[in-house]
């Protein structure tokens, strides 16, 4: 009677309870209710108890060795909820209104049925102690990543976990989070880096998003094998295994067959395997310090690309156009092509560059820039003009000295962030090249007193406006797009833009704020409607006359500045915008605005005085969360009468 539910529908009924069983149950429930902490350990339950559901004060729930296997979603009810036990059970999932319960910091699901961490586990931000050991998890989600409070984690006796995740496991919960936030990224960004990390196996983490993977570091651990399943890595087109213990190479190896970068050196590698010839892309393989014993007739069969070949001394190899090499310091094969005079001058010009300081390879027909050089850790000056690079490799950065970098006269894409880190570099030269971007990391080189970037025809990031106002300028401008990944936001008020054209995919995870008002911008990009993370955009006192149609993919926007434009027509488009808080539409040359402007349910403020508007769409009657309307300057019929009824609503209206 005290709990008014009849026993019937009781979890303690379900599975032929006893009296007293049934007694120990309502005991232990009039105990939860009464002190908050609820132990029903054992009690044969196959469902959690409906009225703790509705006891506010429950801080400690103890469901351990029952026979439970799903949760009940309004578990969310229990606000005070710390500790559930659920260890015992037979669940294979946690219902996502569980992270609702915001004060939960221990959850045990021991025991259990669960295969992996789902993404309803890895949401829950707030949780500090997590155990899950008995049940039949194999892999660790990077997803697990998100759980930044975590403290603790055990997941001991689930037969066949990852070695690499136990390992990281064991030394630290933070270690294991660096690792999953590694591969997360990498996943995100195509490039995983895991060298130097103690490794003993190979990181099957890497598997769950191998088809989005280009770049694996994997070198100076203590891998022994490389598994045969390395072959379902289709993307890859960078692999480094260096200074690791491996024995052999597996024949799937020859599925990667976008391969452009092989590095194996300094491993126990006795022979390769013979599918090896089918990676026709590659251009840089470096073999050495490994002890082979023989090469496949059809070594190198196919590899018309191939740039740059090391192995040790003592191994001969013939290259594709017959020449015999044994030098572990290759010469660039671009220069051997053109013959000894050719390489003559190129090692005249490496010797003169030990007394200067300053080495000049201009007009050598390099495709790449030779290993030789990125170790001359001393040099001040590098010309590379008039040469065929068509990217520059990260290892660049390995010229701490250089003060001066000329790249004129490529055939050069983009510039890697990476050259930021030349923090001496005072002239950078990148005329007639072929680039779009520059990194926005560029801008925090203020150091540079020369930036060169003219005659790249399709550079619009920076735009000729910032281009014409100097090296200060674009650096700027640089930094101002580089804080849309650092602080979420990006502004280029005032810099009068007549266009805009940021890396909107790098930016689009990570931006929330855009701000492009006082420029003189005539249209919007679609590329717009990618940043699905922006919440408010602001491009107010510009020359726009329409919206893109993709404005309506930004499902998290909540406010939109469209005043002082030319916009005749709103964009049915921004009525999509299921998450628009304020929409200011003043001093434009609008007419009518959509029907449907009434499907903007969380509008709280439409200002849209001095148009040319006549009347009200009546479905702005039906935005309950409407507050301010302003269209003063608009010659408007009467109100409907739906919306002049609401109360609750400030109109700013000039009646005309």
């Amino acid at each position: 009677v005290l709990l008014n539910t009849p026993l019937a529908e009781s979890p303690a009924c379900a599975l032929e309870p006893d009296t007293t069983g049934l007694f120990a149950y309502l005991s232990a429930l009039l105990d939860a209710v009464t002190t908050g902490k609820g132990r029903f350990a054992g009690h044969r339950m196959l469902e959690v108890p409906d009225q703790l559901l509705v006891s506010p004060n429950i801080v400690e729930l103890d469901v351990s060795d029952n026979g439970i296997a799903q949760l009940p979603r309004n578990i969310c009810r229990l606000n005070d909820l710390q500790l559930l036990n659920l260890r015992d059970n037979e669940l294979s999932d946690v219902p996502v209104e569980l992270g609702l319960c915001s004060s939960l910091h221990t959850l045990h699901i021991d025991g259990n049925r669960f295969k992996e961490f789902s993404t309803n586990i890895c949401s829950m931000a707030r949780l500090q102690v997590l155990t899950a050991t008995r049940n039949q998890m194999k892999v660790l989600p990077c997803d697990l990543a998100n759980m930044v409070g975590l403290v603790f984690l055990d997941v001991k006796d689930n037969e066949g976990m990852s070695e690499v995740a136990t390992m990281m496991l064991k030394e630290s919960v933070s270690r294991l989070m660096g690792y999953l936030r590694e591969v997360q990224m990498g996943m995100v960004y195509g490039a995983v880096n895991l060298s130097r990390r103690g490794l003993n196996t190979f990181p099957v983490e890497v598997f769950i998003g191998c088809d989005r993977i280009e770049t694996l570091h994997l070198a100076y651990n203590d891998i022994t094998e490389l598994p045969p399943t390395i072959g379902q890595m289709v993307a890859l087109t960078t692999l480094d295994v260096s200074y690791n213990n491996l024995a052999a190479l597996p024949e799937a190896i020859g599925a990667l067959t976008r391969l452009t970068e092989l590095h194996a050196d300094s491993n126990s590698l006795t022979r390769l395997p013979d599918s090896f010839a089918n990676l026709s892309k590659l251009e840089t393989v470096t073999l050495e310090a490994n002890p082979f014993e023989s090469f496949p007739c059809n070594f190198m069969q196919g590899w018309g690309g191939l740039r740059e070949l090391k192995l040790d001394t003592e191994h001969v190899v013939t290259l594709p156009d017959g020449a015999v090499h044994t030098s572990t310091e290759l010469m660039p094969l671009e220069v051997m092509s053109l013959g000894l005079k050719k390489c003559l001058e190129y090692r005249q010009r490496l010797r003169a560059c030990r007394a200067t300081g300053s080495l000049d390879l201009s007009v050598m027909a390099l495709w790449f820039m030779p290993a030789s050089v990125l170790q001359m850790q001393m040099l001040t000056a590098l010309n590379f003009t008039g040469n065929c690079l068509i990217a520059l490799p990260d290892t660049l950065t390995a010229l701490g000295s250089l003060a001066s970098l000329s790249l004129n006269d490529n055939r050069l894409s983009h510039v890697p962030a990476s050259i930021a880190e030349l923090t001496r570099l005072k002239s950078l030269s990148l005329m007639d090249n072929r680039l779009q971007q520059i990194a926005p990391e560029i801008g925090h080189m203020t150091q540079l007193d020369v930036l060169n970037v003219t005659n790249n025809e399709g550079l619009d990031c920076p735009p000729q406006e910032i281009h014409r106002q100097g090296v200060k300028a674009i650096l700027s401008f640089l930094r101002r797009v580089g804080r849309g990944t650092s602080h979420g936001q990006v502004e280029l008020a005032g810099l009068q833009l007549e266009t805009i054209m940021i890396p909107w995919p790098r930016l689009a995870p990570t931006l929330k704020a855009l701000v492009l008002s006082r420029n003189a911008l005539r249209v919007l990009p679609d590329e717009v409607g990618g940043l699905t993370a922006l919440t408010a955009l602001w491009v107010d006192n510009n020359q726009i006359a329409t919206l893109p149609g993709a404005i309506a993919k930004l499902s998290t926007l909540k406010s939109l500045a469209l005043d002082n434009n030319a916009i005749s027509g709103l964009s049915p488009g921004v009525c999509e915008l299921a998450s628009l808080e304020r929409l200011t539409l003043d001093n434009n040359q609008l007419r009518f605005l959509p029907p449907r402007l009434g499907d903007l349910q969380n509008l709280t403020l439409l200002s849209a005085a001095n148009n040319r508007l006549t009347m009200l769409p009546a479905s702005l009657a039906s935005v309950a969360s409407l507050r301010n309307v302003s269209l003063v300057g608009n010659p408007l019929a009467p109100l409907p009468p739906a919306l002049r009824e609401r109360q609750d609503i400030e109109m700013d209206i000039e009646r005309q």
